[in-house]
């Protein structure tokens, strides 16, 4: 991981990211209807505002997609040591995406 990152040093790592069916005074939000594009939008504009690049790293393949969307690129993949489960790391350079 620290191979992929030594391209971009100052580059911060975007966690905890994740949305599930929330349900509040009658009001519905699922997954697909925009809030975790929004949430993490949020930061991404205040990084690209920085300069500052953001990485992550994703357990869940059916992301991939998402984060692409958001301007991000699969770096690298590796093998978490103690589940020998498979994810993969994404770079996302400061600036604007489309």
């Amino acid at each position: 991981v620290r191979e992929t990152l030594s391209r971009a040093p100052n580059a911060r790592l975007l966690t905890g990211v994740g949305v599930d069916r929330l349900e509040s005074d009658g009001v519905v939000l699922d997954t697909g209807e925009g809030l975790g594009a929004r949430l993490v939008g949020a930061i991404l504009e205040r990084t690209d505002r920085l300069g500052v690049p953001t990485y992550l790293e994703t357990f869940t393949p059916r992301s991939i997609p998402f984060y692409r969307r958001l301007g991000y690129s699969p770096s690298a993949s590796f093998r978490e040591p103690t589940t020998d489960a498979e994810y993969v790391l994404m770079t996302r350079s400061a600036g604007p995406h489309q």
